[in-house]
């Protein structure tokens, strides 16, 4: 299933994201508010209530930030297939989503790039890594062959549930290649990102 790029302006003021996913092989979907509210498949918003990742208190991050609630429906089906985050560029420094949302900064494009630092093969990250980006990003850490493999997201400037659910699936099938990981330089509305989710455990450092 083709992925499905975000949409800047929707009808529906209200309406914050769209996310389709698969629990159980079966098709699922939720609509994320604005207010942090989400209607959609009973089994899918009773999985991502019971996470609760307690991170997210920690992190400084209200439990009705409509992000977080993406970022944790994203984290709890089987497989995400569509992310679709409407009027993504808008921020409100008033509200929760100020914390982890995408500033009004201009977006800086997405790019990897690999390099050997003796028996470590590192892949650095720069700029954006949302739905646009997820599957570069993917593919530059499938690509690496080696015994240990450093991600650096020093210079990564915002993430999304799309481009967090791809560097996940990607160090997933790079561990169960036998190959040693280690997320390294995540920090500020990265890091949060990590924190909200409840994934902090994935960054080295």
């Amino acid at each position: 299933m083709a992925p499905i790029a975000r949409c800047r302006h929707h009808g529906d003021p209200a309406r914050y994201a769209l996310l389709v996913g698969e629990i159980d092989a079966a098709l699922v979907s939720v609509t994320v508010r604005r207010d942090g509210s989400a209607t959609g498949d009973r089994a899918w918003l009773r999985l991502a209530d019971a996470l609760a990742p307690p991170e997210q208190a920690r992190a400084g991050v209200a439990p009705e930030d409509p992000l977080t609630r993406v970022l944790t429906l994203s984290r709890t089906c089987d497989r995400l297939h569509r992310v679709r985050l409407y009027d993504a560029g808008r921020r409100d420094p008033g509200s929760p989503t100020g914390v982890v949302a995408r500033t009004d900064e201009p977006a800086a494009p997405f790019a990897a790039t690999a390099e050997r630092r003796g028996d470590i093969q590192v892949v650095r990250f720069r700029g954006e890594l949302d739905l646009v980006a997820a599957s570069t990003a993917r593919h530059a850490v499938e690509a690496a062959a080696c015994s240990t493999l450093e991600v650096d997201l020093a210079e990564l400037t915002f993430l999304d549930a799309a481009g967090l659910a791809a560097l996940l699936s990607a160090r997933e099938e790079a561990i169960a290649r036998g190959c040693h990981v280690r997320v390294v330089g995540a920090s500020g509305i990265v890091r949060r990102v990590f924190a909200v989710t409840g994934l902090q455990s994935v960054l080295d450092g």
